[in-house]
């Protein structure tokens, strides 16, 4: 059969020429970076810095925090084509940061928000905060490096490290009981500098019962004074605070091992005539 004839299509319509008065696709976005530049050298406070209101809730936090990072993340930039604008961007997303970290905790916030309401330095609170919310960042990111030293047996530049981070936050309990474990495998190693390292991680482990690490190096220390006893302890009391603390784990199963061997090793033992050897 003969197929219909096919109509002639019709010419496509001429496209408009681009209007040169109208803005960027992304000047709303300058425009809001500009805004928060502004905010940031008035030294504004953080429920200002994210838009917020001082009644602002956690969850409020958390939705404004989600909007502002996937906006102003310096890694969006250059699909966008603001590649030009990161160094102003990796400024304002650095303050933002803060702003969140510091709105996340309820104690932090209630503090500013009774700044705020009362009329008092609130920027001076702002600034304050601010500033604990920066040291607190920087000696994390400080801490990670100590430990990747600490894992490699690196144990001089791991205390450097360690050293650095607890100068930007010298109450954080997990940095002192890493720090004690570092000192202790540079230093000499004597009865008494044993018992000191003891007595401190104890100090900490007193204070701070859920900080594993504090447990863990403790328990590392008593097995160099043969303390099997307490050692294992330790290491269980670690695991109490960290079930996934493998390597508290295995030391303590070692600790079990040497102390009762398992059924293979004490049959086998006792046909070879060992058996008085696993006698308790």
């Amino acid at each position: 059969p003969t197929s219909a004839p096919v109509a002639p299509s019709a010419p496509a319509p001429a496209q408009a020429a681009p209007d040169a008065s109208a803005p960027p696709a992304d000047a709303d976005f300058e425009a809001d970076l500009a805004r928060i530049e502004g905010l940031i050298e008035r030294d504004a406070h953080a429920f200002a810095l994210m838009g917020l209101d001082p009644t602002a809730t956690r969850k409020d936090v958390r939705r404004a925090w989600t909007d502002l990072s996937r906006r102003f993340h310096p890694d969006g930039l250059k699909a966008r084509g603001l590649d030009h604008l990161r160094e102003r961007v990796e400024r304002v997303f650095a303050a933002l940061s803060e702003a969140n970290l510091l709105l996340g905790d309820k104690d932090k916030r209630e503090e500013l928000r009774t700044l705020i309401e009362s009329g008092g330095e609130s920027t001076k609170g702002s600034q304050t905060a601010s500033a604990m919310a920066r040291a607190a960042i920087e000696s994390e990111i400080i801490a990670r490096e100590a430990d990747k030293f600490l894992a490699k047996g690196k144990m001089a530049e791991a205390l450097e490290r360690y050293d650095q981070a607890l100068a930007l936050n010298p109450e954080e309990p997990d940095l002192k009981a890493a720090r004690i474990w570092a000192a202790h495998n540079v230093g000499p190693k004597d009865a008494n500098t044993l018992r000191a390292a003891v007595a401190e991680l104890e100090r900490i482990s007193a204070e701070y019962p859920n900080v594993a690490r504090a447990h863990y190096f403790r328990g590392l220390i008593l097995l160099e004074t043969g303390n099997d006893p307490l050692a294992l302890g330790a290491f269980e009391q670690a695991l109490k605070a960290d079930p996934r603390m493998i390597d508290a784990e295995r030391q303590a199963r070692a600790i079990r091992m040497r102390r009762d061997p398992p059924k293979e090793r004490k049959d086998e033992a006792r046909k070879k005539g060992l058996g008085r050897f696993f006698r308790r």
